[in-house]
């Protein structure tokens, strides 16, 4: 089935002249880029076009443009609907294609060849006419936050002329987000940054904000007790879920199956432990000698395990509507830590691997039936980072190919030790060898990839299904930088749109990210709209030696 394309034509009437010398940041950097040296006056004879008011997500875009106009150069745009327009003169058009002839025949008339790729667009502005076509209504608003980047203030407001085909290289391109808490504790952040968060992320093209709160954020009904201390409402949780779908992320869960540590407390008996063990009171070794052990595991064969899981299924899925299901499924060979599998009265006597198996197909299968796609991870499905535990690496030959698997594998075992080394191992082939169709991969705080060889060695051009930025600690902004965790969001998200576009490591690269450290730092921490942030970005990027954080990156 051919995509339809949907358009964002601009024309605005106004004073045309030559370009003034302008930067030429872009964040993340298109494709393919070529700069016109002409420039689009906007003024108050320009309006907004929509095909159908009721349409939210061209609703949602046009206004978010019209708000984004009006508090940079106070020019408020009309919205108005497509049927009740006579020409395009004046007017900023969003569309589809062909259904729409205006924008059609438009489109022709520039002989801008579409960009057909999920999400991507075209942005082509001269002295007379600026157009945004997407591939998709995501398309057109990852077209329109390219767009704010090209407008400019001298004499005038303009938008700086340029063609660009752009299109993401991962379709998968999330951050894992911690919810506040509905009553933030000394130190914690709230839901006013947490939204801003969201902001950023979506400014960055990012498309997934894989929610974690659970079971310290989320207000669980069927199983309240499991809620510690001042959970979010459910009337926050819906607010921050919609608050994220207008900004055209995919909200959705991430929900730790196995091992699952939180339920010891209210749920002892459901917890696997061989004969005299106490699931509260697990003897540790190795890193864990002497601590708390923090990776057991529900019991498999017990129904009321998966009684417990499905009922947070279903209300995790409530709250956050994204279209797929991180359920965990990670560290479950972890016994120094308290991990145990097969060794319960119930289990003892059963294959471990068909066992370890048939818990993920149910888990995904009912996923599945929710119409989302479940993500698992990948550390004991290869033998030389987990799976030697109990065997459970040959699970992957059992278990449904239709799931994403999430892995951060490679590199641990590129350099492991003994019969835990493989040279060169490449994660995304071996799982495509075994019949996964989508693979993501994790990235940690380690700047720039280094951690992640297999997404390094070829600047990030890897054949696989997308990336999701991971951290360890609390939402707090410097807490984050500390770890390294935002300087690896703003290289990933470059690098998952448009993989060594600038050449990593070099110093337009640097400069490209130091513009958008600051423009994170304005959106996070002063909550500035998008073209405030662009501002105060370029301004630390023409004078690097002023103060303030975000001028270099490093």
């Amino acid at each position: 089935m051919n995509i339809k394309l949907v358009v964002v034509i601009i024309f605005l009437i106004g004073r045309i002249g030559v370009l003034d010398a302008e930067d030429n940041f872009i964040f993340p950097a298109p494709m393919e880029r070529t700069d016109i040296n002409q420039k689009f006056i906007i003024d108050s004879n320009t309006y907004l076009v929509v095909p159908n008011k009721g349409d939210k997500g061209f609703q949602d875009i046009a206004v978010l443009l019209q708000e984004e106009i009006k508090r940079y150069c106070g020019v408020e745009l009309k919205i108005k609907e497509e049927k009740g327009i006579g020409g395009s003169k004046g007017a900023i058009l969003l569309g589809l294609l062909p259904d729409s002839k205006l924008i059609e025949r438009n489109i022709v008339a520039v002989k801008i060849n579409p960009v057909k790729k999920l999400e991507g667009y075209v942005l082509y502005v001269d002295k007379n006419i600026a157009l945004v076509g997407g591939a998709d209504v995501r398309g057109v608003y990852y077209g329109v936050l390219t767009l704010l980047q090209r407008i400019y203030k001298d004499s005038n407001v303009y938008i700086a002329g340029t063609k660009i085909r752009d299109w993401p290289h991962f379709e998968y391109r999330a951050m894992r987000l911690s919810l506040p808490r509905g009553k933030p504790r000394k130190g914690e952040t709230d839901k006013s940054y947490f939204k801003n968060f969201l902001r950023a992320l979506s400014f960055f093209k990012m498309n997934y904000a894989m929610i974690e709160g659970f079971p310290w954020a989320v207000p669980l009904k069927k199983r309240p007790g499991l809620n510690w201390h001042d959970p979010l409402t459910l009337e926050e949780v819906k607010e921050i879920n919609a608050y994220g779908n207008k900004y055209f992320l995919k909200m959705c869960p991430t929900i730790a199956s196995a091992p699952a540590a939180w339920a010891v407390r209210f749920y002892p008996q459901l917890i696997e432990v061989a004969e005299g063990e106490d699931p509260q009171n697990l003897k540790t070794w190795g890193y864990r000698k002497g601590k708390e052990a923090n990776r057991q595991n529900l019991c498999p064969s017990n129904e009321e395990s998966y009684k417990l899981l499905f009922d947070i299924y279903d209300e995790m899925t409530g709250m956050f509507n994204g279209d797929v299901v991180n359920i965990g499924i990670d560290e479950v060979h972890h016994e120094g830590a308290g991990s145990r599998w097969a060794v319960c009265d119930r289990c003892k006597n059963k294959d471990p691997v068909k066992l370890f198996a048939d818990f993920v197909n149910r888990l995904s299968r009912y996923i599945i039936k929710k119409g989302k796609t479940p993500i698992i991870n990948s550390t004991v499905l290869i033998k030389e980072h987990g799976g030697y535990f109990k065997d459970l690496y040959k699970a992957a030959d059992l278990i449904r190919k239709d799931v994403i698997i999430s892995n951060w594998s490679e590199t641990h075992i590129r350099h492991g030790k003994g019969s835990g080394k493989v040279e060169g191992f490449k994660s995304t082939e071996y799982f495509k060898n075994k019949g996964f169709k989508k693979i993501i991969h994790l990235v940690s705080a380690g700047a720039n990839w280094n951690d992640r060889e297999e997404l390094k060695e070829v600047r990030g051009k890897l054949d696989a299904y997308g990336v999701v930025v991971a951290h360890y600690s609390g939402m707090n902004f410097e807490t984050l930088n500390n770890n390294g965790t935002l300087r690896e969001l703003i290289f990933s998200a470059e690098n998952i749109w448009s993989p060594d576009l600038p050449a990593m490591g070099s110093e337009d690269e640097k400069k490209q990210l130091g513009y958008a450290y600051t423009m994170l730092r304005e959106i996070l921490l002063n909550n500035k709209m998008f073209m405030e942030a662009i501002e105060v970005g370029r301004a630390k990027q023409q004078n690097p030696a002023g103060k303030g954080k975000g001028a270099e990156f490093h």
